[in-house]
């Protein structure tokens, strides 16, 4: 793939996903945390990703890195971070999520639709449920900087 320039040399340019992460992290971390914020990685479909991602959380908590990873995926996730790193499962917070009631889902369609001047037509029916089959996790560290 061409993207009509080089990429820089230097920095995260090794070709090990893991040493490259942590190099971005390092590099990309320092702003944020002066400004007492955090950079976060959302990611969908996480028993899908590669098995560098507990590792990078894990070094980014022990070096006080305000970066979070924030992630979706299957039931079986947990299993597979595990899988990946042995710490891998201790290092995520999991919270189940099932389907949404008539009105949480019609909340939920409605209200970023309208912050942003849209609407839907036809409204969704009465009996329309929204069924996500997702376990969001999320960094267990990140209750330090949100105040949990």
């Amino acid at each position: 793939m061409k993207f009509g320039f080089e990429a820089a040399q230097g920095r995260a340019d090794s070709g090990s996903v893991e040493i490259d992460l942590e190099e971005m992290l390092k590099n990309l971390t320092p702003a944020p945390k002066e400004e007492r914020t955090a950079f976060g990685l959302f990611i969908d479909e996480m028993q899908d990703i590669f098995a560098e991602l507990p590792g990078l959380q894990h070094q980014a908590g022990l070096r006080e890195w305000p970066f979070y990873i924030i992630g979706a995926g299957l039931s079986n996730l947990s299993a597979v971070l595990s899988e990946a790193r042995s710490y891998g499962q201790q290092l995520f917070d999991y919270r189940r999520i099932g389907p949404l009631d008539g009105s949480s889902t019609r909340q939920a369609l409605d209200v970023p639709s309208v912050r942003f001047g849209a609407k839907f037509k036809p409204q969704p029916p009465e009996n329309f449920r929204w069924h996500p089959v997702a376990i969001p996790i999320s960094s267990k560290s990140m209750g330090r900087l949100i105040g949990i």
